[in-house]
Protein backbone atom coordinates (compact mmCIF):
# COMPACT_ATOMS: atom_id res chain seq x y z
CA UNK A 1 0.00 0.00 0.00
CA UNK A 2 1.65 3.05 -1.18
CA UNK A 3 -1.18 5.36 1.04
CA UNK A 4 -0.38 5.21 4.44
CA UNK A 5 -2.07 7.57 7.58
CA UNK A 6 0.63 9.81 9.18
CA UNK A 7 -0.01 12.69 11.35
CA UNK A 8 1.73 15.64 9.59
CA UNK A 9 0.80 17.88 12.85
CA UNK A 10 -1.67 18.20 15.63
CA UNK A 11 -2.76 21.89 16.27
CA UNK A 12 -4.42 24.27 18.46
CA UNK A 13 -7.05 26.42 16.19
CA UNK A 14 -8.76 29.73 17.99
CA UNK A 15 -10.46 30.23 14.54
CA UNK A 16 -12.37 33.34 16.63
CA UNK A 17 -9.47 35.29 17.29
CA UNK A 18 -7.48 34.56 14.19
CA UNK A 19 -4.60 31.97 15.00
CA UNK A 20 -3.62 28.71 15.28
CA UNK A 21 -0.75 26.97 17.56
CA UNK A 22 1.16 23.75 16.27
CA UNK A 23 1.66 21.42 19.06
CA UNK A 24 4.60 20.32 20.20
CA UNK A 25 5.63 16.39 20.31
CA UNK A 26 3.67 15.12 23.42
CA UNK A 27 1.20 17.48 23.89
CA UNK A 28 -1.21 16.06 22.39
CA UNK A 29 -3.31 14.60 25.48
CA UNK A 30 -1.74 16.17 28.27
CA UNK A 31 -2.26 19.76 27.50
CA UNK A 32 -5.33 21.77 28.46
CA UNK A 33 -6.85 24.76 27.05
CA UNK A 34 -8.74 27.37 28.53
CA UNK A 35 -9.88 30.83 27.03
CA UNK A 36 -10.32 33.96 29.39
CA UNK A 37 -10.63 37.71 28.24
CA UNK A 38 -9.73 40.29 30.60
CA UNK A 39 -10.74 44.22 29.85
CA UNK A 40 -9.12 44.83 26.12
CA UNK A 41 -7.36 41.42 25.82
CA UNK A 42 -8.03 37.70 25.35
CA UNK A 43 -5.79 35.32 26.49
CA UNK A 44 -5.88 31.13 26.25
CA UNK A 45 -3.52 29.52 28.73
CA UNK A 46 -2.40 26.07 27.89
CA UNK A 47 -1.88 24.28 30.54
CA UNK A 48 -0.14 20.58 31.79
CA UNK A 49 -2.67 17.99 32.63
CA UNK A 50 -1.74 16.59 36.33
CA UNK A 51 -4.89 14.36 37.57
CA UNK A 52 -5.93 14.62 40.80
CA UNK A 53 -3.50 17.97 40.93
CA UNK A 54 -3.54 21.01 39.86
CA UNK A 55 -2.53 21.90 36.16
CA UNK A 56 0.61 23.71 35.12
CA UNK A 57 0.48 26.31 32.59
CA UNK A 58 3.26 26.15 30.53
CA UNK A 59 1.73 28.87 27.79
CA UNK A 60 0.04 32.13 27.32
CA UNK A 61 -1.19 33.74 24.37
CA UNK A 62 -2.55 37.24 24.36
CA UNK A 63 -4.59 38.85 21.76
CA UNK A 64 -5.02 42.49 21.75
CA UNK A 65 -7.51 44.49 20.04
CA UNK A 66 -8.25 48.38 19.97
CA UNK A 67 -6.14 51.77 19.17
CA UNK A 68 -2.99 50.58 21.30
CA UNK A 69 -2.96 46.96 20.56
CA UNK A 70 0.40 47.13 18.84
CA UNK A 71 2.21 48.88 21.68
CA UNK A 72 0.58 46.80 24.65
CA UNK A 73 1.75 43.71 22.42
CA UNK A 74 5.18 44.78 21.87
CA UNK A 75 5.26 45.68 25.92
CA UNK A 76 8.05 44.50 28.66
CA UNK A 77 7.10 41.20 29.29
CA UNK A 78 5.20 39.49 26.29
CA UNK A 79 6.71 37.81 23.39
CA UNK A 80 5.66 39.56 20.45
CA UNK A 81 4.08 36.92 17.81
CA UNK A 82 2.68 39.37 15.24
CA UNK A 83 -0.54 41.35 14.09
CA UNK A 84 -3.09 41.06 11.48
CA UNK A 85 -5.70 43.60 10.78
CA UNK A 86 -7.44 43.98 13.47
CA UNK A 87 -5.59 42.02 16.39
CA UNK A 88 -2.14 41.77 17.68
CA UNK A 89 -0.50 39.00 19.65
CA UNK A 90 2.01 38.18 22.27
CA UNK A 91 2.74 35.23 24.53
CA UNK A 92 4.11 34.56 27.85
CA UNK A 93 6.00 31.45 29.15
CA UNK A 94 5.35 30.98 32.58
CA UNK A 95 7.60 30.76 35.71
CA UNK A 96 5.88 27.81 36.48
CA UNK A 97 6.67 26.43 33.01
CA UNK A 98 10.64 26.13 33.88
CA UNK A 99 12.00 22.48 33.64
CA UNK A 100 8.85 21.23 32.40
CA UNK A 101 9.68 18.66 29.52
CA UNK A 102 6.70 19.70 27.98
CA UNK A 103 7.20 23.37 28.16
CA UNK A 104 7.78 25.52 24.66
CA UNK A 105 11.12 28.29 24.61
CA UNK A 106 10.66 31.60 23.00
CA UNK A 107 12.08 30.01 19.51
CA UNK A 108 9.83 27.35 19.72
CA UNK A 109 6.52 29.09 20.26
CA UNK A 110 7.61 31.72 17.64
CA UNK A 111 7.91 29.12 14.86
CA UNK A 112 5.16 27.26 16.18
CA UNK A 113 2.51 30.31 16.06
CA UNK A 114 0.69 31.05 13.24
CA UNK A 115 -2.22 33.76 12.55
CA UNK A 116 -4.80 32.22 10.20
CA UNK A 117 -4.93 34.45 6.95
CA UNK A 118 -7.89 36.32 6.61
CA UNK A 119 -8.74 35.05 3.05
CA UNK A 120 -9.24 31.36 5.38
CA UNK A 121 -11.30 32.70 8.06
CA UNK A 122 -14.16 33.93 4.81
CA UNK A 123 -16.16 32.33 2.24
CA UNK A 124 -14.93 34.12 -0.30
CA UNK A 125 -11.63 32.71 -1.94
Amino acid sequence: DVYKRQDLYRTYHNVSEEWYLVFKDGWAGNITAAKETASNMRYTTFGLYQENKKTIPLLKIYVFTGDDRESLAKASGFIYLGSSSSSSYAAVIPPEAAGQKLALNEKELKQNFRIIPEEWATDEY
